[in-house]
């Protein structure tokens, strides 16, 4: 059963990152020279740069994100206990179940670092959208229900997280 839910928490995190660069590539082809870099809180643009500009920061995010996610476990347990917030922490950090807990946080990090990434995809379309339009503008609505959508997956992650690490398996 768990192998079943690391594979797909795997593949739905690795997916999730290929939507993401070719999402990049469509980018780099329809944006124009000049590219609006930020928006303020209306959707107006208060910053500009160069397509290229757009498209290495992009392609920064989705890297970070992606060794982020994938070692973020490895490297979490590496700290002290003490300093290590997890539910029944003391049966998941001993010697014969971290490999367990490791492999258990790895595969709840793909599946945040999945929405992570389609959150990331779906702004670059809103900000692609968005030039569309003379003058350039983000839809800000749009964008306030996304990132609403966002945070409510985010919470609903967090308390699935904790129940996972919750229960101690005999």
């Amino acid at each position: 059963m768990h192998v079943q839910f690391s594979m797909r928490a795997k593949n739905a995190f690795l997916s999730s990152i290929a939507l993401n660069v070719l999402a990049i590539v469509c980018a780099h082809y329809l944006l124009p020279a000049r590219t609006a870099l930020h928006f303020n809180a209306q959707g107006r643009v208060d910053r500009w740069g160069t397509h290229v500009e757009f498209i290495v920061i992009n392609l920064f995010l989705v890297i970070a994100t992606y060794y982020a996610i994938e070692y973020g476990a490895k490297l979490a347990l590496k700290f002290p206990k003490f300093l290590i917030s997890l539910p029944n922490k003391d049966y998941w950090l001993s010697p014969e179940k971290r490999p367990l807990a490791e492999q258990k946080l790895t595969d709840y990090l793909r599946y945040f670092g999945m929405f992570n990434v389609l959150y990331q995809t779906i702004i670059l379309g809103l900000i692609v959208v968005a030039h569309q339009h003379t003058p350039v503008r983000l839809n800000a609505p749009m964008m306030a229900v996304l990132t609403l959508v966002f945070l409510l997956i985010t919470g609903f992650w967090c308390v699935r997280l904790y129940r996972a690490f919750k229960h101690v398996t005999p």
